[in-house]
């Protein structure tokens, strides 16, 4: 701008610089210094042209970024704890002490049931057949007042190479996003199924998964090291001077470690060494809790290689629910408010929650089953469940009475019942009731109401005969005497075996059920 004012200027001035400058009479003849100036100005022009397509260029890389970001779980969480704060309900209701009577009440028969599992009409989405006006109708006809509808949410990973998802690994309990998944339907069919369910006095269930997420948006901008992700997972950077360490990934995004390599590490003082929790444990495929990803570019240039728990599949990176940065609690309170303030929701079920601290002990395997940080963040987020308006469930496995008395006034406001499930399964399928009548005895002792416990079958494929409470080295009444732990369950997988090879089925202490496929037409 200032080389054409200053051309201006001398164009326009009434002295001139010499007789030469007349442009009325002779608008080719500009002086030396005129088409210098000239020539400034262009020189300018082009400067500021390149700055800008320099600019441009560059955009592409903010905006995979901002891309990711936008995807990610816990962008979402912000948008969602705003739209809350702005809706002035924070203090609308009581959240402190566990309403299990007060849930009862409106909701004590339940359908439990899986998206997969459901076979539509060619034109309609799993969702869409859930809210069909007949299937309510029959289940009005039949009692039921909540219906589980099971992880619905878009699970798996991202590929940020290809920018394309993949599939879950694990049944959609590797969450990557709040919104419900595509091949089940939209967030707008979940909210009218929601109002379909009301009109016939029912409510619906969604899930959460405190443990970990799959390898979403979040997972790879925490490989990436952008600085609003750190520390949300359990992961550490291996300097590269300890590359050696690690064993190459061919050409995978991850790969998992071996109990050597695990020892090494923990020797080094990267991570706390393997964990207690043995879940999907395979020959070279899952020998640890411990994996490895290739080299990976950072956001801010830097190659770097992690090391990252997971205490599920590799595909299920765990969170880290003790950090100062409060991470991973952010990610599950949005997760809450989508479940129950955005999407309509009544109950959330907490999947898998017994195993969320890790603590290095001085001997042996790390502390994580049943870690004291397990109950705390239960609390917490059982608390924020009901101060939104809901009411939660957990499936806590090693739950033994005792926990649930401990818990039964602050944590959430159901269990599953895995302390007579085992009984009411082995009497189906024997017509012995000696293991329930002990389960139950079980109960009373801790003084326990089983009207806080969901009563139901296996919610997998299998039915369980095993009773997880039994302690080995204890003695109980059993059938008039006092019998060992461990005396109780061989009697009962003997018993077991029986039936199973009676019914072509072979694993020991579990018979293994085809799932129930619910046809909606």
């Amino acid at each position: 701008i200032e080389p054409m004012a200053s051309l201006t200027t001398l164009l326009s001035s009434s002295d001139g610089i010499s007789d030469s400058l007349e442009v009325e009479s002779k608008p080719l003849g500009f002086s030396f210094r005129a088409i210098w100036n000239y020539r400034d100005y262009m020189l300018g022009f082009f400067i500021f042209v390149l700055v800008i397509a320099l600019v441009i260029l560059s955009l592409p890389e903010h905006n995979k970024y901002d891309q990711l970001i936008k995807l990610s779980m816990l962008a979402q969480s912000k948008e969602l704890v705003d739209s809350w704060n702005n809706a002035g309900i924070e203090w609308n209701n009581k959240y402190g002490l566990t309403q299990t009577l007060e849930l009862l009440d409106v909701a004590s028969v339940w359908l439990d049931c899986y998206p997969e599992s459901i076979i539509t009409k060619s034109d309609t989405t799993v969702i869409q057949g859930l809210s069909q006006q007949k299937f309510w109708e029959n289940l009005n006809k039949i009692g039921i007042q909540v219906m589980h509808t099971n992880p619905i949410r878009k699970s798996g990973g991202y590929n940020p190479g290809t920018k394309n998802f993949t599939p879950s690994t694990d049944g959609g309990y590797d969450r990557i996003s709040y919104s419900v998944a595509p091949e089940f339907g939209t967030d707008e069919q979940y909210k009218t199924m929601v109002q379909k369910a009301k009109k016939f006095d029912c409510l619906i269930a969604a899930d959460i998964v405190p443990g970990h997420t799959g390898t979403g948006p979040d997972w790879v901008l925490s490989l990436m090291n952008h600085p609003d992700y750190k520390y949300l997972y359990h992961m550490v950077e291996i300097i590269e001077e300890d590359w050696d360490l690690l064993p190459f990934t061919d050409g995978k995004d991850t790969i998992n470690l071996k109990p050597d390599v695990v020892e090494k590490l923990k020797e080094k003082g990267y991570i706390v060494g393997e964990v207690e929790t043995s879940i999907f444990f395979a020959d070279n495929e899952k020998d640890s809790n411990w994996s490895v990803t290739d080299e990976v570019l950072g956001v801010d240039g830097i190659v770097r290689r992690w090391v990252y728990l997971h205490v599920f599949k590799s595909g299920q990176p765990s969170l880290n629910w003790l950090h100062a940065s409060f991470r991973a609690h952010q990610l599950l309170t949005g997760d809450i408010l989508k479940s129950i303030f955005d999407l309509g929701a009544k109950i959330v079920r907490f999947d898998a929650n017994s195993v969320l601290g890790v603590e290095k002990r001085d001997s042996g395997l790390a502390w994580n089953n049943k870690h004291p940080l397990s109950q705390v963040v239960t609390d917490q987020l059982a608390m924020f469940v009901r101060k939104v308006g809901g009411w939660s469930f957990e499936e806590n496995m090693e739950a033994a009475p005792k926990d649930l008395k401990l818990n039964k006034n602050k944590g959430t406001d159901l269990s599953y019942d895995f302390i007579t499930r085992a009984g009411f399964v082995y009497a189906s399928i024997s017509g012995d009731t000696s293991l329930l009548n002990l389960e139950l005895e079980m109960l009373l002792l801790e003084e326990l109401d089983p009207k806080m416990l969901i009563h139901s079958l296996q919610n997998h494929d299998s039915l369980f005969v095993i009773d997880p409470h039994l302690v080995e080295d204890q003695n109980y009444m059993y059938k008039g005497s006092l019998q060992s732990g461990q005396k109780i369950i061989d009697e009962v997988v003997e018993n077991t075996d029986a039936i199973s090879t009676e019914l072509d089925f072979r694993t020991p202490g579990i018979l293994f059920l085809s799932r129930v496929v619910l046809f909606l037409r």
